[in-house]
């Protein structure tokens, strides 16, 4: 990308802060599995990042604005808690959220974060960093079909590029890619915040084709509504599947039912006398309502022994 950079590094400082102000969090509920079992899409990422499987823990977390929980997997020794995660993430639009598999997050080797198969994965994850979780979703947006196309690789992207004669940041110039990533956060900005892009930065037509793009189109393929606006087509439509389970090396195969406890079933045999004491009279007076005395019978034996579930 051979455009002149609007802000050497990062983003004008009102852009983080208007999206931590105006992003509000998702009530949810984050519940750990058992032990065993991780998501086939973060095992291959725990490999390649040098990190032991076992010692990634799955949370399914359940937002009240999707049936659908997403599955946290988390490193036991990420400086984050899954709670401080699951909070932030749950800041951004559901349209966008639901463009997401799963995040993983990994102890800290220099806080990077990157994009890979639907699933966001974040090095030293840490408070307010919901710019960056916005980028990293809009690279999933951008591969995953939000838009109907790649935008970063289509010509209506490259045709209103080149009417701009900036990009947003030094990061911007690497690829289209990471371009339409960090313009989706100023489309994000000018969506949510009090006042558009326009009230933070004085310079803002020199990029304004490009994130006012990635307006329009989240505008066009939300039914008549911004994905990227919360507030909007408040539930789930659709979602990225969830990968599927696989069973750690040197662990029992058990369903995912096996995750939860299982009800208790046993007979109630105590529990079931007394009760037989009780419908003693009742069943021999339905008995002789029916005039089937083998019927009260076989009702008695049922009572006695205690062969009914609570």
């Amino acid at each position: 990308m051979n455009a002149a950079v609007l802000v050497a590094a990062g983003y004008n400082a009102f852009v983080k802060l208007g999206l931590e102000r105006n992003l509000l969090e998702t009530p949810f509920e984050a519940s750990e599995w058992m032990n065993g079992h991780i998501t086939e899409n973060c095992y291959p990422i725990a490999e390649n990042e040098k990190k032991d499987p076992a010692d990634f823990v799955m949370f399914d977390v359940a937002n009240d604005d999707c049936k659908d929980p997403w599955t946290l997997c988390y490193h036991r020794e990420s400086e984050t808690s899954i709670g401080t995660m699951a909070k932030q993430f749950g800041k951004l639009p559901i349209q966008m959220r639901q463009f997401v598999r799963h995040v993983v997050t990994i102890p800290p080797h220099g806080g990077s974060a990157y994009e890979t198969g639907g699933s966001i994965v974040f090095s030293h994850p840490v408070k307010n960093m919901t710019s960056v979780i916005v980028h990293e979703i809009a690279h999933s947006f951008d591969l995953n079909g939000a838009y109907g196309l790649q935008l970063s690789s289509s010509d209506e992207w490259w045709g209103n590029y080149s009417k701009d004669t900036h990009v947003p940041n030094s990061y911007s110039q690497l690829n289209a890619m990471e371009n339409v990533a960090q313009n989706t956060v100023l489309a994000i900005y000018n969506e949510n915040a009090d006042g558009d892009y326009a009230g933070i930065e004085p310079r803002w037509d020199k990029v304004f084709h490009q994130f006012a793009t990635i307006i329009t189109m989240a505008r066009r393929h939300g039914d008549g509504n911004s994905i990227l606006h919360r507030g909007q087509r408040q539930h789930c439509s659709h979602r990225i599947p969830p990968s599927d389970l696989i069973l750690l090396p040197g662990q029992t195969d058990r369903s995912r039912d096996s995750f939860y406890p299982a009800p208790d079933v046993r007979l109630k045999l105590a529990q079931a006398a007394n009760i037989s004491l009780r419908v003693r009279e009742s069943v021999a007076v339905d008995a002789n309502s029916r005039g089937d005395e083998l019927y009260a019978r076989c009702l008695l034996i049922i009572f006695r022994t205690g062969l009914f579930f609570e």
